[in-house]
């Protein structure tokens, strides 16, 4: 006499440890995909920071002026707020205001032919940048020009800013 067996599907048990593992995997995935994703935000900005260094050394050239004369400020970034979200600020708020004219300011001194400025309006978080023209500030003493991202956290001058120093004119 031949045994019937009868096809069986997975016990309650199986597809819960299938679940759990499918589950464990998947946290994994996006734990390293956050990471990623941060990295590339951050590589973007540095982008970025660098192509407005290219531009402001252009239109310093182009110009002959310091970039306070281009600008037409000292510190753009005066009126940004600390200990706040800058990506929440308002396009009509000084600090997001005052980025957007000097960058406007900045590349047209370099191309006037660039239409689109408004790629650099914000950092890869949706921050302004902050702009701090330095260089002739005090006249005779030579202090650096900075241009600073307010990073992940996006509040201005925490630890993880990411700043670059800005190409001289005269000193």
């Amino acid at each position: 006499m031949k045994k019937i067996v009868k096809d069986r599907g997975f016990t309650l048990i199986e597809l819960l440890v299938v679940i759990t593992i499918i589950g464990i995997l998947s946290t994994v995935i996006i734990a390293s995909l956050s990471a990623a994703r941060r990295k590339a935000k951050v590589a973007k900005t540095q982008v970025m920071l660098n192509q407005m260094k290219i531009y402001v050394a252009g239109a310093q050239i182009n110009q002959n002026l310091l970039l306070r004369d281009i600008t037409g400020s000292n510190n753009t970034y005066d009126s940004c707020p600390t200990g706040v979200d800058l990506s929440q600020l308002p396009s009509t708020h000084p600090c997001v205001a005052d980025w957007r004219h000097a960058i406007d300011d900045i590349i047209e001194a370099y191309d006037s032919s660039i239409s689109d400025k408004s790629a650099y309006y914000t950092d890869a978080w949706g921050s302004p940048f902050l702009l701090d023209e330095n260089e002739w500030e005090t006249p005779g003493v030579c202090q650096v020009n900075t241009l600073t991202s307010a990073g992940e956290d996006r509040m201005a001058f925490t630890a993880d800013d990411i700043t670059i120093v800005l190409p001289y004119e005269r000193c």
